[in-house]
C-alpha cells in the first residue's frame, strides 16, 4: 500500500509535470515556481524515509537535477557569473561578521541557500554552520530550504549538531537537506544570483575561551587569515 512518502513524491511528480508544460509556454517563473514546490515535496520525502530505503538515492538525485534547474531558469548560469568582490582577512582583524559579510546575498525572494563545504563534519565546524543558519533565519524572512553537502564521518562530533539544528529549522517551516559525498572545495550558492567562494569555509574565526568577548559575537572575535570572493549571477 502507498505510504506517506509515495504520496510527496506524487505531489513531487505533478508539481514537477507542471513546471514542464508551463516550461514548454515559455513561462519561465511559472515554471519555477513549480519545481521549486516539487523539490521541497522531495526534501520533505527524503527526510521522512529510513536510511536504508531504496527509493532516497533516486529521489536524491531528481532533487538535485531541479535545484539546477531552478537556477538556470533564474539566469543562475555559471557562464553568466562574474566577479564582484574580494575581501582578505588578515591574522587578528575583527568585524566580520556573517552578516557583514553575507548580508547583500539575501533578501525578500531568498528561498534557497546551498552550502557546500566538506567539513562541516566536524564539531566546530558545524557549530559555524548553526550560526550562519541563524543569520539566514534572520535575514531571509522566505527561506524555505537549506542545502548542505558535507563528507561524512560520524566520529567528527558534528552529526548530533546537524540533527539538532535540522530539528530546529523544522519548526520554522525550513528544511534542512543534508548531502554526503567526497569533495574539496567550499561555496555557498543563493538563489539570489550571489555565489560565494571561501578558502577557509565558514571557519574563519579564532578560538576564544567560552565567556570571552567574541564567543558569541562573531563581529567581535578575531578572525583567521581568509579570502573570500563574491559572484553575481546576471
Amino acid at each position: 500500500m502507498p505510504d506517506h512518502i509515495d504520496a510527496l513524491i506524487v505531489q513531487a511528480r505533478t508539481n514537477l509535470q507542471a513546471g514542464s508544460k508551463a516550461e514548454e509556454d515559455g513561462d519561465g517563473p511559472g515554471a519555477g515556481k513549480c519545481y521549486n514546490a516539487a523539490v521541497d515535496f522531495l526534501v520533505q520525502a527524503i527526510n521522512t524515509m529510513p536510511k536504508d530505503d531504496k527509493r532516497r538515492v533516486p529521489v536524491s538525485k531528481v532533487k538535485e537535477d531541479f535545484e539546477q534547474k531552478v537556477l538556470r531558469l533564474r539566469g543562475h548560469n555559471e557562464s553568466q557569473k562574474v566577479h564582484i568582490e574580494t575581501i582578505d582577512i588578515k591574522d587578528g582583524d575583527t568585524g566580520f561578521s556573517y552578516s557583514k559579510l553575507f548580508g547583500r546575498c539575501v533578501n525578500e525572494s531568498t528561498k534557497c541557500v546551498r552550502v557546500e563545504d566538506p567539513y562541516v563534519r566536524s564539531r566546530g565546524q558545524a557549530i559555524y554552520f548553526g550560526a550562519f543558519c541563524e543569520f539566514l533565519v534572520k535575514n531571509g524572512k522566505n527561506i524555505k530550504l537549506i542545502s548542505l553537502k558535507t563528507s561524512e564521518d560520524n566520529k567528527a562530533g558534528g552529526s548530533e549538531i546537524l540533527t539538532v539544528l535540522k530539528k530546529s529549522l523544522g519548526t520554522r517551516g525550513i528544511s534542512l537537506d543534508i548531502i554526503y559525498g567526497e569533495f574539496h572545495d567550499r561555496q555557498i550558492k543563493f538563489d539570489s544570483g550571489w555565489e560565494v567562494t571561501l578558502g577557509r569555509g565558514l571557519d574563519i574565526y579564532q578560538f576564544v575561551e567560552c565567556g570571552a568577548i567574541g564567543f558569541t559575537d562573531y563581529s567581535l572575535r578575531p578572525c583567521k587569515n581568509a579570502r573570500i570572493q563574491f559572484f553575481k549571477n546576471t
